[in-house]
């Protein structure tokens, strides 16, 4: 949803689509973000809850919240990972966001109606900066999606399932490392 806000990486197509409707659906999606980030902790909480050796709700309250953490920093450091070995301009350059753009096309046409000094670059630069600036959304649906999960954590940990409906986790775990090095190898080959 941060890609059609901002304008990029695939959601840089949508960002243009939407046009002034954007920020009603990007609300609309977000508010459902937040809503699934809930339900799908309190489900894969309650299964995991119940694998787990804790002795009570707010221990196994900590380890998935801990579990979770741990989870998301792997993903950030598969995605930073993805970054820096692909390291394509072209790949790099969709995630410029629109406003950057925007802000570095007009400051060009600015330097070159006349020449500037650098405070005058510098003065102009901070005026569109300014102008420009997107409602920060990553960092509020971020904190959104987390707390509601750790709402979902919270539920889930008070009542887990019955031990015969639990996630297997090896099994879960080589799944997910069967689907990143699909997705490695289809890249690699297209």
């Amino acid at each position: 949803m941060t890609g059609v806000h901002y304008g990029l990486g695939d959601g840089r197509a949508l960002h243009g689509l939407l046009g002034p409707a954007r920020g009603a659906w990007v609300a609309v999606v977000s508010v459902a973000l937040v809503a699934g980030s809930f339900a799908a902790a309190r489900g894969v909480g309650r299964r995991l809850a119940s694998a787990l050796s804790a002795p009570s709700v707010r221990a196994r309250a900590a380890a998935l919240a801990a579990a979770a953490l741990v989870a998301a920093a792997g993903h950030w450091a598969l995605m930073r990972a993805e970054q820096a070995w692909l390291a394509d301009p072209v790949y790099a350059a969709t995630f410029e966001p629109e406003h950057e753009r925007t802000i570095a096309a007009q400051l060009r046409a600015f330097e070159q109606e006349r020449p500037r000094t650098p405070a005058e670059v510098a003065t102009q630069r901070r005026v569109l900066v300014e102008r420009h600036a997107p409602f920060p959304l990553t960092p509020l649906l971020g904190a959104g999606m987390a707390l509601a999960a750790l709402a979902g954590i919270a539920v889930a940990a008070r009542r887990p399932a019955a031990p015969a409906g639990a996630l297997p986790l090896a099994g879960a775990a080589l799944a997910c490392g069967g689907a990143l090095a699909a997705v490695v190898l289809a890249d690699r080959l297209c």
